[in-house]
């Protein structure tokens, strides 16, 4: 009977490592923008959150909290599902997110690259200057994500849209969507380029619209890549 309940309670105190699958203790997932916006409801709880990695933050002002740069590490991201090539979603970053030096999981910061899109678990320490300021405890690295490439043919998709040169455009999102990107991101890329390539057969079938018309058209498909 002992026997059976070690082997019963080991089972369960087993803990996957950072990059495994799953883990078995998992807090709620959670949007950062809805963090962000309430931060004073998740004080002192454990979170989940998929983000995206901007860059390593080596300086800053800790003020009276817990983070101070001679012990911990800081990471600047995105949210996990914000458009990179969306000019304003790509200022909108977060720079309050702290590791200690100490955490096993702080090893695998240099990995990290930027666009990376990550899992993590984290407590809300602080409310302070209207922000979050939360602590990891646990990094998962995700497969899916939005590189480099992506962003930027996404972002001359747009050019092109602009000056109405819309067989480059649907090049340039074709190849923004070869990579393996997180739903939300597709999602839009592939709106916007069945959207694209309804007007293009329309064009080609001898539809020519107004100067206006097409403006209009120009500017939802704009609006559609940026996520509207």
């Amino acid at each position: 009977m002992d026997v059976l309940l070690f082997l019963f309670v080991s089972t369960f105190a087993y803990v996957l490592p950072t990059d495994g699958p799953a883990w078995i203790a998992r807090p709620p997932g959670v949007n950062l923008a809805v963090v962000r916006e309430r931060p004073e409801r998740y004080l002192g709880q454990e979170i989940q959150l998929t983000l995206q990695v901007q860059e390593q933050r080596f300086h800053w002002e800790g003020y009276t909290t817990r983070f101070q740069p001679s012990t911990y590490l800081a990471l600047v991201v995105w949210d996990g599902d914000q458009l990179l090539w969306n000019p304003s979603e790509h200022a909108n970053d977060f720079q309050h997110l702290y590791i200690s030096k100490q955490a096993s999981c702080s090893r695998r910061l240099e990995s990290l690259k930027r666009h990376q899109r990550i899992r993590v678990n984290c407590v809300v320490r602080e409310h302070l200057l209207g922000q979050p300021w939360l602590e990891v405890t646990r990094i998962l690295r995700l497969k899916e994500h939005t590189p480099k490439g992506s962003i930027l043919h996404a972002i001359r998709a747009a050019k092109c849209m602009e000056r109405n040169a819309l067989r480059l455009a649907q090049g340039e999102l074709e190849r923004a969507l070869s990579a393996p990107l997180p739903s939300r991101p597709r999602k839009v890329l592939e709106r916007t380029l069945r959207a694209l390539r309804s007007v293009r057969e329309r064009l080609a079938h001898g539809w020519r619209p107004k100067e206006d018309d097409l403006d209009k058209y120009r500017a939802e498909l704009l609006d559609l890549l940026n996520g509207a």
